[in-house]
């Protein structure tokens, strides 16, 4: 019974002389400054998982290399110094073992920050194109009213063609506007197919379907300014 007691109490000494260093160790993982909060929440897990991973192959470690030596008829002290050896033996694998898991997992991490950049993006876009479709929806309608009305009064000779074509101004930078809108949707488009392709998640697919579908509003906004534009007789010289 005593010698157990001097094993127990040799065993409990490993315990100490190990788990400090571990915690040491696991400490030296956290990186350099100027990190973002992300990154900083990123490498507090990162070591968390190698220290965990350290402490448990150096518990494993320990209780192996007592067992072994118990069997093989070791004396109490040698139990104890080999099951220091163990504990540090498996404190390194467990620890390496934790880090190639960081080294696998790292990757995902940072594809899923970049897929909320991605999703953060694309969500103002949308809600920029949806703007500038309500806004040209009523351009169109101001622009239909105004040829109608300087259409009558281009007949009765109220206005002339210059006075028409003065009070038409604004065509060609609406037009140039919703084509630039336009093209700026697709590149945005052309992001999205991109991710998808690459098996980014659904919530970026239904991001690209929205902005297909922003994108059809501004081309059915210029499609009805380009029917009212051509209502205008050509004698003004719109050049559109």
């Amino acid at each position: 019974m005593k010698t157990q007691a001097g094993l127990f109490r040799r065993l409990a000494i490993v315990a100490v002389m190990v788990i400090p260093t571990i915690g040491l160790a696991g400490c030296t993982t956290t990186g350099g400054s100027n990190l973002t909060a992300a990154e900083q929440q990123l490498r507090q897990t990162e070591t968390k998982r190698i220290a965990q991973g350290a402490v448990y192959g150096a518990a494993t470690g320990a209780v192996l290399g007592a067992a072994i030596t118990a069997i093989a008829g070791g004396s109490g002290d040698a139990i104890a110094r080999n099951a220091l050896i163990g504990a540090g033996a498996g404190a390194v694998g467990g620890g390496l073992y934790a880090n190639n898991v960081n080294q696998q997992t790292r990757p995902y991490a940072e594809q899923q920050e970049r897929y909320s950049t991605v999703i953060a993006q694309a969500d103002a876009n949308i809600a920029q194109y949806r703007r500038t479709a309500d806004a040209a929806g009523r351009v169109a309608a101001d622009e239909e009213n105004k040829i109608s009305r300087l259409n009558v009064e281009l007949q009765a000779g109220r206005v002339t063609a210059a006075d028409y074509r003065k009070q038409m101004a604004n065509a060609q930078g609406n037009v140039r506007l919703l084509d630039q809108q336009i093209r700026d949707a697709s590149a945005d488009i052309d992001v999205l197919s991109k991710e998808v392709s690459e098996g980014a998640p659904e919530s970026i697919q239904s991001r690209q379907a929205s902005l297909i579908a922003e994108k059809a509003a501004l081309e059915d906004r210029k499609q009805r300014l380009m029917q009212a534009y051509s209502r205008v007789p050509d004698s003004v010289g719109l050049n559109i």
